[in-house]
């Protein structure tokens, strides 16, 4: 029998069971769709098999913040039998579950009264709602050669300074000692993670400590980080990241103990949960155990704070080989980039975002049945339990009002602060990271594409005395693509981003205070905080932004100076930059703000304000800005500080630099881009609503024009009453050239970490003479606050106003401070940063 006869006879013999199995089949198919189209529309229309209703008719509900979702489970849907629909009632806890499958919470702020605590048995399971379909892959890093390797330290050969390294040892152990962290970490094993322990690992190891770092690690590996002890409530992901997966990074680093990145990719996996939102930027508040899973990140986000985790999960990615840390990373700054324009400040974010990018839709364009045609609208369910439409835009937003009202625009603040310095910090980090060979924000290897460069960078070079600018600007305007590329590649890169977000620190705000007078007489200089706002003009495309300063200075802002120290030895090379800061400049400025940092630290023997408020330095009346007590009590008795007008739109009160009673009109600075256009008075007015950042013209987006212009100052509302002679009436500790003063410290590590960079990559011997007397200052008042019987003294914190009430050491004690004193009298070899990097919580990662 032939081959065809054969397959010919079976064919008759199957093929009625054949039809009947197709049959069969393609019924059960269309019976199972069926069946998914029937709970889709359940869910698009708000309703379940048991529950129906219309949205609108939702009953009044408290508010999120004050709801109690733990009681017990009751029915509060009740039938409308008029027209058959069934009101359905978000704030019951059931139903707020079941419908939360379906529409995720957009909250202003996560609390603990997001939802009831989810099984323990899926808490160790973990099944992500918003799957990355498509990871982006770990750039490959080509080996640099030595001359092409960043160096960042200088040339010469830096010795060991033998009897400081000893000396800080010592203090380490007389602390380690104290704390007893090992015996605690086994006390508190069943309630928290030994956090304070693996945060000193790394310095332990430094100081030779052989012995208990083993010991500390036979402990570690007994805990289980998948996911926290059930006691913990919520997750501080930024903490977490600094402290426990940095410190596990930066021990196995050192150690190579293969039990410590073990560990370290437990906790990485736990922190890449708070990333399972709608648009994977992550929930840094993380209430892990809350039912209510399906979340956007906040709608008020500190905004570097969303970078916390880059470095760690870079340097994880390329010692796992895994993409999925790496892709974390590189979705928050995608976000980032296309965010660079939307704000008061272009290539700044505030100090607060809406990080869940969603842009509610109006009640009439719901009407309108936007929300149904339009693209990249998700339902959802807000804070006061209702449904709400949300366009999800793919970038970072201003925080709402409190009212959520959109009638009056809202001052955005902007400062130098613990909320936004990581932005700058890791991606320069970063960059050096992978030794310029690829670019975070630009997504794509530098130098790949010759074709990306700007072939007209050099024709138009102006020089504005701290950094020169390379873009052609005709008017103003500059042509981009929709897509803000070029050949397919984004013209927004770290370098960009980075040389613009300086000179507006530079222009806006570096001030110079009315200080003490200084041994040698040098320059003090520090970064205040300014509020913004701005009213977008059609006509002339041009985005009036009214800048005031507020003094307000953070102990933070001490850290940009070792920021821009580094980033004047490892400017970026290459890509489609169109601007860049001098090297010269940013060596300047990080050497002024490092040594007004530590005037400020003498002045107050060590016990630096984390916040503090100064005077503007007022070159018309004091040329040298020395500080008199008698003019300052004068300036108070005479009514300078009175409150010339009470501004409603930002509930503070200003202060007019103008001494002749108008005020009703200010003179302002206006500033078109980056020179200084015109001086002239302006009647001072509330702008009005900010309109789109740009406009649309078929394909092209024209760029707008930002016009800047200085309005009143921000200053504290003194009147004489407050002082008594030359001290304060309330706070006769303040020295009356400050305003204000917050939460003074004894330990804290801002100051010193800069010495440490500008000594490492400068050399020179007064950045280490700073260091000794900043220690010699440290250990005076260590013995003074905290002396006992026969000379006995322990080292404590210093807090202020019952901020603390135990007499724990802070783990930054251990991880930063006493580490970037190791470090800055140790030799040049020991860590060098040409070989290492020193991340935002204080720890060691290696370049590949």
């Amino acid at each position: 029998m032939s081959l065809a006869r054969l397959v010919y006879s079976l064919f008759r013999k199957v093929r009625s069971v054949l039809l009947l199995f197709i049959t069969i089949s393609l019924l059960f198919y269309y019976t199972f769709q069926n069946e998914i189209d029937i709970l889709n529309s359940y869910a698009l229309n708000d309703s379940l098999p048991s529950i129906n209703n219309n949205e609108h008719d939702t009953e009044t509900s408290t508010n999120l913040e004050s709801a109690t979702l733990y009681s017990s489970i009751s029915d509060r849907i009740s039938a409308d039998k008029g027209n058959s629909n069934i009101i359905l009632d978000l704030s019951d806890p059931a139903t707020l579950r079941e419908k939360n499958k379906y529409f995720p919470l957009l909250i202003r702020k996560s609390s603990n009264k997001i939802g009831s605590n989810s099984p323990i048995s899926s808490l160790l399971t973990f099944k992500e709602k918003y799957a990355v379909l498509f990871e982006y892959s770990l750039p490959s890093q080509t080996s640099a050669t030595q001359d092409e390797a960043h160096k960042v330290q200088h040339n010469m050969q830096l010795t060991p300074d033998f009897a400081m390294v000893q000396q800080v040892k010592e203090i380490f152990m007389k602390s380690w000692e104290q704390e007893q962290l090992l015996l605690k970490s086994k006390l508190k094993r069943e309630s928290t993670w030994p956090i304070d322990l693996i945060d000193s690992l790394d310095t332990l190891y430094l100081c030779g400590e052989t012995k208990l770092f083993q010991d500390s690690v036979n402990l570690i590996e007994d805990f289980d980080f998948r996911i926290p002890p059930l006691a913990v409530e919520v997750i501080d992901i930024p903490d977490v990241t600094n402290r426990v997966l940095e410190g596990l990074l930066s021990a196995y680093e050192l150690s190579m103990d293969k039990r410590l990145l073990t560990k370290a990719k437990q906790v990485a996996d736990f922190i890449l949960r708070s990333f399972d939102t709608p648009n994977r930027v992550p929930i840094l508040r993380f209430f892990w155990k809350s039912d209510l899973r399906n979340r956007f990140p906040d709608r008020e986000t500190p905004s570097g704070q969303l970078t916390t985790m880059s470095l760690a999960f870079i340097r994880l990615s390329q010692l796992a080989h895994l993409n999925k840390y790496f892709d974390a990373v590189e979705r928050v700054f995608t976000t980032i980039r296309q965010s660079y324009n939307e704000f008061d400040m272009d290539f700044m974010l505030p100090d607060v975002v809406d990080a869940s990018g969603c842009q509610l839709l109006t009640s009439r364009e719901i009407e309108k049945g936007v929300h149904i045609k339009g693209s990249g609208i998700m339902k959802s369910i807000n804070e006061d339990f209702k449904f709400v439409q949300c366009q999800q835009l793919g970038i970072f937003l201003s925080s709402p009002s409190l009212d959520d009202s959109q009638e009056q625009p809202r001052y955005q603040s902007y400062g130098i602060n613990e909320k936004t310095i990581p932005i700058l910090e890791n991606l320069l980090k970063i960059d050096d990271l992978f030794q310029s060979s690829y670019d975070i924000l630009g997504g794509s290897s530098k130098n790949a594409n010759p074709a990306t460069e700007d072939a007209n960078a050099n024709d138009d070079i102006v020089e504005d005395g701290e950094y020169i600018e390379k873009r052609n600007l005709k008017s103003g305007q500059k042509k981009e693509s929709a897509e803000n590329a070029l050949n397919g590649k984004s013209v927004i890169d770290s370098q960009m981003f980075l040389t613009y977000s300086i000179s507006h620190i530079f222009k806006f705000m570096t001030f110079q205070p009315m200080f003490p007078k200084q041994k040698g007489n040098p320059t003090v200089k520090f970064l205040s905080s300014v509020l913004t706002k701005s009213q977008f003009t059609p006509a002339t495309n041009e985005l009036d932004v009214t800048v005031k300063r507020s003094y307000n200075v953070s102990l933070n802002s001490c850290r940009l100076g070792g920021i821009l120290g580094l980033s004047s030895r490892i400017s970026p090379q290459g890509g489609v930059n169109s601007k860049y800061i001098l090297p010269s400049s940013l060596l300047e400025m990080s050497e002024t703000i490092t040594q007004s940092c530590f005037a400020l630290m003498k002045e107050f023997d060590g016990l630096v304000p984390q916040k503090l408020q100064l005077d503007p330095c007022s070159d018309d009346k004091n040329e040298g800005c020395e500080f008199n007590s008698e003019v300052k009590s004068q300036m108070i008795i005479g009514g300078e500080y009175e409150i010339l007008e009470n501004d409603q739109d930002t509930g503070i009160k200003v202060w007019n630099h103008g001494t002749n009673g108008d005020n009703h009109r200010v003179k302002r600075n206006i500033i078109a881009g980056d020179e200084l256009v015109e001086n002239e008075s302006i009647k001072y007015h509330t702008l009005g609503k900010t309109k789109s950042a740009t406009a649309a013209n078929d394909d092209e987006i024209t760029q707008m024009r930002r016009v800047y212009t200085f309005g009143k100052d921000i200053k504290p509302h003194i009147t004489k009453d407050d002082i008594v002679g030359y001290k304060w009436t309330n706070h006769p500790d303040w020295p009356l050239w400050v305003n204000k003063v917050e939460s003074r410290r004894l330990l804290d590590s801002n100051i010193i970490e800069s010495i440490f960079y500008m000594y490492r990559i400068s050399g020179e011997e007064k950045w280490r003479s700073m260091g000794r007397q900043s220690f010699e200052i440290l250990l005076r008042e260590l013995m003074k606050l905290n002396s006992g019987a026969k000379g006995m003294w322990q080292v404590k914190e210093f807090y202020e106003n019952g901020e603390k009430t135990n007499n724990d050491l802070p783990s930054y004690w251990f991880s930063r401070t006493l580490k970037y004193y190791l470090l800055l009298f140790s030799g040049g070899d020991t860590i060098s940063l040409d070989e290492y990097i020193l991340t935002q919580g204080g720890h060691i990662i290696k370049k590949k």
